[in-house]
């Protein structure tokens, strides 16, 4: 124990470390404090810079509505420097709005918040899109805008005829110089699509938010086919309008004695265009007592044999076919041992047509064919209108002249001429109106081609592909599922159809082998009393075009049953139709009485193939195509529990999910 120096224990602590640890405590305290409050300012800037890019975001979108609104205005006067001071200011604050949303990229880390981010992605980069397309388009048309009328006032300057000129001059310079549009428009398309409309509410302070969205897109549905054509349109549109010089032979039919293109066939013109303006309108009126007409097409069809009583085939029932183009193909064919003119194309106009120009143009008054019919004992939409055609009383009294043909008129002269005067009147009346009813005219013709109201066919082959693949050629369309054509025929119906109403009913049922059966109800009304001029007794005959290889099962409500092509019967004679344009037809004959009820019904067994892609898909697709002229308007569609309803104003898909 002595050995040990007490002193050297003192001064020797066996600890020697324990004096620091207080210290290292405090240090690596410190740096957890520094650490965490790092942590804490990068949350903190991570909530702050989105909430205030947020608000800052804010502020800039609210401006857009009234920026649009600007530009729409600017649109619709047709003022290009001020659609491109609009584009501008949208630019401005769309370069703004994308600042502010790129400082809130954290966003999309964040469950479900990261879906509304990566919609605002997508809206920008289609707004991007659009804008510069808009200012694109602007930069292009800059050169022409004194030619094309694109100025202030400019359109209150220019008639709708000198605009059409211009245009046509200024097409073909501006093919080559869009193809920034060609690429844009679908790429927006594809922006908008990536958006979920259904995740956002209808109503955002007074913004239809998910309204136009959904809007945008079916806009771009409808004008993409146009846009990837854009450039064909440029060229082709050209010769369509006169450059060089054509003649076309149009067609007037009358809706209110429905044919299977639209109506019976009152008269022709040859209707000349030179760049755009009409040079010349050889009218020639009534099919019964025209001067010039075209030679018969040969034997007439059976049904317009027998439910006609004739055995030459005449021009004025020559479009007997439902598809347009072979419709035209028949009629060039005769037309080419006429010692009239050459033309180069078939056009088929609806009464329907001239009615709704009426709209655009206002009234007209023609001279000898002015009575003021108030007094009358006629239908009410004759009486109206004084002595003005208008687009209400314009069809009436057309029937009124042609057939009453009044006191104080020259008989079958009087006849001749209205067409041809009201026809020339129109025409004048839209080539002198300002320009500034341009936008309104490009609508309206599209709106005609969609409704088939207008048709058209081409004899140059590049030229009929091109309005084929555009939908406006009155064509019986290919349909890779259900397809269902109804196609009616007035023969002797007197112009009931002028006041007949139609509905068709679809319903559908799964046999246990598998097979579907489809029941088709056809209900037809005539509400107004007969009068023996244009409410009668309505003879129709009918076709309906389905898949091919469909099986009639049964026809209730038919006088006479047509399952061949040349001959009826009273009972079914073939259940496997008769073929046509890749489809199989089965025809009937029946008659309805004035206001009165009558329903035509058609049982069938639809196709192995059509059954086969219902099971596998779990869907039902069916394409309904419109007649040109028709008075079909609702149709439903009827599955078990699950119905779905259309207005037939244009051809129509339908698509429904089976056990929904």
């Amino acid at each position: 124990m002595e050995l040990l120096d007490q002193s050297s224990r003192k001064k020797s602590p066996p600890h020697d470390l324990l004096p620091a640890v207080p210290f290292r405590k405090r240090l690596l305290g410190k740096k957890r404090r520094w650490v965490a409050l790092g942590i804490l300012l990068v949350l903190l800037l991570s909530v702050a810079l989105p909430a205030g890019a947020l608000v800052y975001l804010f502020f800039q979108v609210r401006e857009f509505p009234a920026l649009g609104n600007e530009l729409n205005g600017a649109i619709t006067s047709q003022d290009l420097p001020r659609i491109e001071a609009s584009l501008g200011a949208i630019d401005s604050q769309l370069k703004k709005a994308e600042t502010a949303f790129s400082s809130m990229f954290v966003l999309r880390l964040i469950p479900w918040v990261g879906d509304y981010y990566r919609d605002g992605i997508h809206a920008l980069k289609a707004a991007r899109l659009a804008v510069d397309t808009g200012e694109e388009i602007a930069a292009v048309l800059g050169p022409y805008k004194e030619n094309l009328g694109l100025g202030p006032g400019f359109g209150s300057q220019i008639t709708v005829e000198q605009r059409l000129q211009n245009l046509l001059d200024t097409l073909p310079p501006l093919a080559d110089k869009l193809d920034l549009v060609w690429t844009n428009i679908p790429l927006i398309k594809e922006e908008l699509q990536g958006i979920n409309s259904f995740r956002y509410p209808e109503d955002f302070r007074g913004i239809k938010v998910r309204f136009w969205l959904s809007e945008a897109q079916k806009i771009l549905d409808e004008v993409e086919p146009l846009v990837l054509r854009g450039r064909e349109i440029l060229e082709i549109a050209p010769a369509l309008l006169g450059s060089p010089k054509r003649t076309y032979l149009v067609l007037f039919q009358n809706a209110a004695e429905l044919r299977p293109t639209g109506g019976f066939i009152t008269g022709f013109s040859l209707l000349t265009v030179n760049g755009g303006r009409v040079t010349a309108n050889d009218f020639h009126s009534g099919a019964y007592f025209a001067d010039n007409y075209p030679p018969e097409l040969g034997v007439a069809p059976p049904p317009v044999m027998k439910y006609l009583n004739v055995y030459k085939w005449h021009f004025q029932d020559s479009n007997f076919s439902p598809d347009f183009p072979t419709t035209a193909k028949t009629i060039l064919g005769a037309w080419k041992k006429s010692p009239l003119p050459k033309v180069s194309g078939v056009v088929a106009i609806n009464t329907q047509i001239a009615a709704d120009l009426l709209n655009l143009t206002g009234p007209v008054r023609i001279s000898g064919y002015d009575l003021d019919l108030a007094n009358t004992g006629l239908p009410e939409d004759c009486r109206q209108g004084g002595q003005n055609f208008t687009s209400v009383n314009l069809i009436c009294r057309l029937e009124f002249y042609v057939e009453k043909s009044p006191p104080g008129s020259s008989g079958t002269e009087a006849r001749k001429k209205i067409l041809d005067l009201v026809s020339d009147a129109v025409i004048k009346k839209i080539s002198n109106s300002s320009a500034e009813i341009w936008p309104k005219l490009v609508d309206f013709v599209f709106k005609h081609l969609q409704q088939k109201n207008l048709m058209i066919f081409s004899s140059a082959e590049n030229e009929q592909k091109f309005v084929s693949d555009l939908g406006y050629a009155g064509e019986v369309r290919d349909a890779s599922n259900d397809y269902l054509y109804i196609n009616d025929s007035n023969f002797g119906g007197l112009k009931t159809n002028l006041y007949l109403k139609e509905e068709v009913e679809q319903s559908l049922q799964k046999l246990e082998d598998g097979t579907w059966r489809k029941t088709v109800d056809i209900k037809y009304r005539n509400p107004v009393p007969f009068d023996g001029w244009l409410s009668g007794y309505y003879k129709d005959f009918v076709r309906i075009y389905v898949p091919q290889g469909t099986k009639l099962v049964s026809v209730s409500g038919a006088l006479q049953i047509w399952t061949n092509r040349d001959q009826w019967s009273t009972t079914i004679q073939n259940a496997a139709g008769w073929g046509e344009f890749g489809k199989t037809v089965f025809g009937a004959y029946f008659a309805v009485l004035p206001q009165r009820d009558y329903t035509l019904t058609f049982v069938y067994d639809l196709p192995s193939s059509v059954s086969k892609a219902i099971d596998d898909s779990g869907e039902y697709r069916l394409l309904l195509q419109k007649q040109s002229g028709t008075n079909i308007g609702l149709v439903k569609v009827q599955i078990g529990d699950t119905m779905e309803s259309v207005n037939l104003s244009q051809d129509r898909e339908i698509t429904l999910t089976l056990g929904r």
